[in-house]
């Protein structure tokens, strides 16, 4: 019987110790997918924010020629309110 209980607690101890390199590994990979992609996303947040500053820029600063006059527009004009 103590034989028996010795190897389960063996088998459970091991199964532990695999867990643990499991999450250790799980943590590594993820961590090093981090930083493979960290540069790739930051480059693409960075022209996001440029289009998105340029689009806002030239919605506020558009010039529409009305009867041979310019007239700035902002959203409100354009949306007609």
């Amino acid at each position: 019987m103590q034989q028996r209980k010795k190897i389960e607690s063996e088998a459970e101890d091991a199964f532990n110790n695999g867990i643990a390199n499991l999450c250790e590994l799980e943590t590594d990979i993820g961590n090093m997918i981090k930083r493979m992609t960290s540069p790739i996303i930051q480059k693409f947040e960075e022209e996001l924010k440029l289009i998105r500053k340029k689009s806002s820029k030239d919605t506020k600063m558009l010039k529409i020629e009305v009867h041979g006059k310019i007239v700035k527009a902002n959203k409100q004009n354009l949306r007609g309110a």
